[in-house]
């Protein structure tokens, strides 16, 4: 009776998780522009300033507010892991950023999850309409491995995030689920929406992308390969129907980069080798023009000493072109593109989150 009753509870548990599997209606929000990049210009640098006391930095995301604003979230405190780390939040005002405050702490996030919270980090941010999701990864026990995702939601208005829930991705002990690399937008069939791009650690690591709509509703959960040890996912529209993912990858995965094409049910074709290696570092994919672009660690003896640029000329290839910084470790770089302008936040040094601002000049 206790096996049958377990085994209809799991019946029951993984009914719920498939609901969010079902095909839905979508295609992927993207500009269409036969424009090239002709040159890339640097236009601005500027170091994202340090609360007082506030050692460690890492892990940004970037949106806009509106006209030249921005808001920029990241963690920091006297390491990664401590118990005094928060999620930070820092305005640009068109020439400069404020002085970060709290966003969230470890003991707000346990107050609104109601859950223990050991740590937290890889704040990620998704604007739609007046609305600003931000998600964020918390530990309750052991390593990140053991993470869960936590939503939350503010106006554009106010930078007031109200906690929304904990994102039940898995049917069970729901854990190891991560977040990191920008999300792209989608068209429902009567709203726009997101495609957020997440990844799975414990025991193999493996990505996954969610759709959500507007309102921030959970609408579809989907594993994107069954290949061992690429996580960290980051995606890029290619068109209406297609999308671009591509991978951190791990030691057991031979450090190679990969990338990967799904269509607009994520229905994807097999995994592309490309010319490129990726020594367990974060990237991130952007289009600008009608150009797709990776931030990536270039350095070959698999440090982080060196975040570089590089244009994609076919799914296999990638030119680097430019380094953005160099330094003891340039890393986790995120990307917020405004017409053809690009909005570079990333960690330097582990001290401070670094802002760059380049001009994509098009060809006539």
């Amino acid at each position: 009776m206790k096996k049958l009753t377990l085994f209809l509870f799991s019946l029951f548990l993984w009914g719920g998780y498939l609901l969010n599997n079902k095909d839905i209606n979508f295609t992927y929000l993207t500009k269409s522009t036969n424009h090239k990049t002709q040159t890339i210009q640097e236009l601005k640098s500027i170091s994202i300033p340090m609360k007082q006391g506030v050692l460690s930095a890492h892990s940004s995301s970037t949106i806009s507010l509106n006209n030249d604003y921005l808001l920029s979230v990241f963690f920091a405190g006297s390491k990664e892991g401590a118990k005094d780390v928060a999620i930070y939040a820092s305005i640009y005002q068109g020439t400069n950023y404020l002085e970060p405050f709290a966003l969230i702490t470890r003991e707000k996030l346990m107050k609104d999850s109601k859950e223990y919270i050991k740590k937290i980090g890889n704040p990620t941010l998704v604007k739609t309409d007046n609305k600003i999701h931000l998600f964020v990864v918390g530990v309750s026990f052991g390593g990140w491995a053991n993470s869960k995702i936590y939503h939350y939601i503010s106006s554009i208005d106010t930078i007031d995030f109200k906690f929304q829930k904990v994102l039940h991705l898995s049917p069970f002990a729901n854990i190891s689920n991560l977040v990191r690399a920008n999300a792209i937008y989608v068209n429902l069939d009567k709203e726009f929406g997101f495609l957020l791009p997440i990844y799975h650690e414990l025991a193999n690591k493996y990505p996954l992308a969610l759709v959500f709509n507007n309102s921030g509703e959970l609408l579809k959960i989907k594993k994107l390969t069954n290949a061992k040890d690429l996580f960290q996912p980051s995606v890029v529209a290619i068109n209406d129907k297609l999308a671009l993912f591509a991978f951190r990858s791990s030691k057991s995965a031979n450090y190679d980069f990969y990338t990967m094409t799904c269509d607009n049910l994520l229905n994807c074709n097999d995994l592309t080798k490309t010319n490129l290696k990726n020594y367990d570092n974060s990237i991130n994919l952007f289009k600008v023009n009608n150009d797709i672009f990776l931030l990536f660690n270039s350095d070959k003896d698999g440090s982080r000493n060196t975040l570089s640029l590089a244009i994609m000329k076919d799914y296999n290839d990638f030119h680097r072109i430019l380094d953005i910084d160099k330094g003891k470790e340039m890393s986790y770089a995120s990307v917020f593109i405004s017409d053809n302008k690009a909005h570079i936040t990333y960690t330097h040094n582990r001290d401070f989150i670094q802002y760059k601002q380049f001009l994509f000049n098009k060809k006539d």
